[in-house]
């Protein structure tokens, strides 16, 4: 169907789930049969970008699967959106001028959602707007061996602090206990990370 379209002008629209069903990354590169294609979002950044050339691509931080983490901006409402009915009677087409518009499903009931951190159910093509947005501004999250190593001593803290503490206190006790150290990891983690 589209194989009249120039290699710059495809790509595809896959997103992989964390373990949890979440999802927190995004693939920028697959290869298929032996080739390496791009995603749909990397496209349109290069098409956006193509007076930097290729170098910003480089400051793009992948892992060995050629994923990314996605610095999600937030839900569907953080994003400019405009009806087909809107533009069909000729309102918002100024808003439209100038600018990367993304067609893509939002109603409820037609399913195409995915669990997202700011949302269970974010459309795909607010997934792809979060995605474009990162390779726009090149605000990307990474996630070093430090964040690795501070993860799982924090998990193993956690779970040593309230395995040794909860089994010595009484049920509300423990209750408060538990709601103050969740609280506490919240605060640092917020004052860490913000």
């Amino acid at each position: 169907l589209f194989s009249n379209l120039p290699g710059n002008r495809q790509g595809f629209f896959n997103y992989h789930n964390d373990p949890d069903g979440t999802v927190r990354s995004s693939p920028l590169l697959v290869t298929h049969q032996g080739a390496l294609l791009p995603a749909l979002s990397l496209q349109i950044a290069q098409a956006a970008k193509a007076d930097q050339g290729e170098k910003w691509f480089e400051s793009i931080p992948l892992d060995d699967s050629g994923d990314f983490l996605i610095n999600y901006r937030g839900t569907a409402h953080n994003f400019p959106r405009v009806s087909v009915g809107e533009i069909w009677e000729g309102k918002e087409t100024l808003m439209l001028k100038a600018r990367i518009i993304l067609v893509g499903a939002t109603a409820a009931g037609l399913e195409d959602n995915h669990p997202t951190p700011m949302s269970p159910k974010t459309p795909s093509v607010v997934l792809l707007a979060n995605v474009l947005d990162n390779l726009l501004a090149g605000d990307f999250l990474k996630r070093g061996p430090l964040m690795t190593w501070l993860a799982r001593l924090l998990i193993l803290l956690t779970g040593l602090v309230l395995g040794l503490v909860l089994s010595r206190l009484q049920a509300v006790q423990g209750f408060l206990f538990f709601l103050l150290w969740t609280g506490l990891e919240w605060f640092f983690l917020h004052l860490l990370f913000r």
